[in-house]
């Protein structure tokens, strides 16, 4: 029952981003971009598989560029602190606020 939960619950979140050929993946920069490459291209090509679209990496210049960008929508997955989150949750309209990923 759990795992046809977690299915249905993936699937929803997934259903936007597949409406798009390509993804956006946000990266806030904590270390030097190519090695934050490094670190989520495997992740990057894990999603390509599962929803079946091109999953691009993006590594902003620095936190302040990450979270306008986020503000302004030029994600469609992004990868932040908690206290980049707050302040992009705050400037964020209802109905585009990000959603934080829950462990189980």
């Amino acid at each position: 029952m759990k795992k046809t939960a977690i299915l249905f619950a993936m699937i929803f979140l997934l259903l936007p981003i597949m409406a798009f050929p390509e993804v956006k993946l946000g990266l806030l920069p904590r270390l030097p971009e190519q090695e934050m490459v490094e670190m989520f291209t495997p992740l990057a090509k894990h999603l390509e598989k599962e929803i079946g679209r091109k999953v691009t990496i993006v590594v902003p210049k620095d936190f302040d560029a990450f979270t306008k960008m986020a503000i302004g929508g030029e994600f469609d997955l992004g990868y932040a602190n908690p206290y980049i989150y707050v302040l992009i949750k705050k400037d964020v309209p209802s109905s585009r606020t990000p959603r934080p990923c829950s462990r189980t």
